[in-house]
């Protein structure tokens, strides 16, 4: 089949108007009543050598629990990891990048329910990508109190020690809150456990570690910094919560943040950001029950309030393309407990889009967080769980992957006569692609190969079904009779589960 020029679909793509929208790419599912499934969730990289990043989700049951790496590319099941009944595994994961060396990200996985003998204390599991697993770091091998709920939350932070590998954040909030322990986070080797530091919390019951995070130098040591969460923290009103910033050079405090009033419950999750105020770092963006805050990491000062709870909040590669990195924010409990996912740009804290949950109850936005990039369009997309979602039977639960970039479809030379060329892109990469065209107008035609339903009336295919490419996109051209000259016409483009946008023509 001939392609029309690349500087024609070129010039079509660079001339068109800029677009902030996402959709959902595919959905992963949990098993039917194996309640907990998207409750916490990161990028995996790229896990089966197809060229595209995957991903990696935790589900904590009451009865059973794992932790599982999907195919970004085609949402198919690589690898599972299973833990004990009730030990909370996989409340928390983290990518530690290449420890092993075989080419493949290696998997943390937090158990912070694990039961040792001396208490509910809780333990940390690495696996190579591939699947075996490395080590074990349980709390009961460091010193500390029992019952500290170790591996509550986890993080990776780039190479603390020197063995050119990333080290691991461990949170042990203390999750009994008696009014007597504090919390306390552990830098721990990444390539083996081996213990560097430990950051306690300074009030009793506090929260201390229920999130931690890391964040690129900030301080001009060399070394990354250390972000951690204390939502129960009262200095600024009961519960208002706080957060610190440490050194992770040699342990010293640095910056903190209060809540805004009590019961804010401030830094119950921490994120870091790109740059989003141009001045050559990091940010930083701190969820509360009523607003997501975003920070400076250079200077500290408040940059934007991103009003409504906020349970969960990531840093997200650029979804707009204005060239600034961008901001999701998780509420699980909004709408009857649908949940909601939202998306603002990190330039102006403007809202890009909002996504709610199918259903009552699915708890949509439970966990937030970058997905890399799963079709190799080189835009960053999105993780979300739902680990209330019936889609898959009751209390299956879901993690949703929604695209960086919106599904888009532009046409070319509609002249009568010649060839015509018609550019579909941002979809899923090698996958059955099929276009359609209505000479009616807007309507409904369905789909039932791939189980959608179309924006047009009467549409039909023209053109034979393709692979889309590797980078997610396709061509299709061909002649256009003279008779179609002066006449309407209206494309759309589908995969399975997918459809672009409409695009009408007039043919000249």
């Amino acid at each position: 089949m001939r392609r029309p020029p690349l500087r024609l679909f070129l010039a079509v793509l660079c001339g068109a108007p800029s677009l902030s929208g996402q959709q959902v790419f595919h959905d992963l599912f949990g098993r039917s009543g194996e309640d907990g499934f998207g409750f916490s969730m990161c990028t995996a990289g790229d896990q089966d050598g197809d060229g595209y990043d995957d991903v990696f989700v935790g589900r904590p049951g009451t009865l059973t629990t794992n932790a599982s790496i999907f195919s970004g590319f085609d949402g198919s099941l690589i690898h599972r990891f299973w833990g004990d009944a009730e030990s909370g595994y996989g409340v928390s994961v983290t990518n530690l990048g290449d420890l092993d060396n075989d080419e493949f990200d290696d998997l943390a996985v937090g158990a912070p329910f694990g039961f040792s003998g001396a208490g509910f204390d809780g333990a940390v599991f690495v696996y190579a990508g591939n699947g075996p697993l490395l080590y074990i770091m349980a709390s009961q091998d460091l010193p500390g109190d029992v019952n500290p709920r170790f591996g509550m939350s986890l993080a990776f932070i780039d190479d603390v020690d020197f063995d050119d590998h990333r080290d691991l954040l461990v949170g042990a909030p203390w999750e009994p809150a008696d009014g007597v322990h504090s919390g306390f986070v552990w830098l721990l080797s990444g390539q083996d456990g081996t213990w560097i530091r430990r950051y306690d919390g300074t009030l009793a019951a506090d929260g201390f570690g229920r999130a931690v995070s890391s964040i690129s130098d900030l301080d001009g040591d060399g070394f990354a910094e250390i972000l951690i969460g204390a939502e129960l923290d009262s200095s600024a009103g009961a519960e208002a919560g706080r957060v610190y910033l440490y050194s992770a050079k040699d342990g010293s405090l640095l910056r903190t943040w209060n809540g805004p009033a009590a019961g804010a419950h401030f830094g119950q999750a921490i994120a870091a950001t790109g740059d989003l105020d141009g001045d050559g770092l990091p940010d930083l963006i701190i969820g509360a029950d009523d607003a997501a805050r975003v920070y400076s990491g250079g200077s500290g000062a408040l940059l934007a309030t991103l009003a409504g709870p906020a349970g969960a909040v990531a840093g997200v590669a650029n979804l707009d393309h204005d060239q600034v990195d961008d901001l999701v924010v998780g509420d699980a409990g909004a709408h009857a407990e649908r949940g909601e996912v939202r998306f603002y740009s990190g330039a102006n804290a403007a809202l890009l889009q909002r996504f709610e949950g199918d259903a009552d109850g699915d708890r949509l936005g439970t966990a937030v967080a970058a997905a890399g990039n799963v079709n190799g369009d080189r835009h960053g997309d999105v993780l979300a769980g739902a680990p209330g979602s019936d889609l898959n039977g009751a209390n299956g639960g879901l993690a949703r992957i929604y695209s960086g970039a919106p599904f888009g479809l532009a046409v070319v030379n509609p002249v009568a006569g010649e060839r015509s060329a018609a550019l579909a892109y941002h979809l899923r990469p090698r996958h059955p692609t099929g276009l359609w065209v209505s000479l009616i107008g807007l309507g409904s035609t369905d789909v039932p190969d791939f189980g959608v339903q179309l924006d047009l009336a009467g549409a039909f295919r023209p053109i034979s079904m393709h692979l889309s490419s590797p980078k997610g996109r396709i061509a299709w051209d061909t002649r256009l009779p003279l008779w179609l000259l002066g006449r309407r016409l209206w494309f759309q483009a589908a995969q399975q589960g997918l459809v672009t946008p409409v695009v009408s023509v007039v043919v000249h």
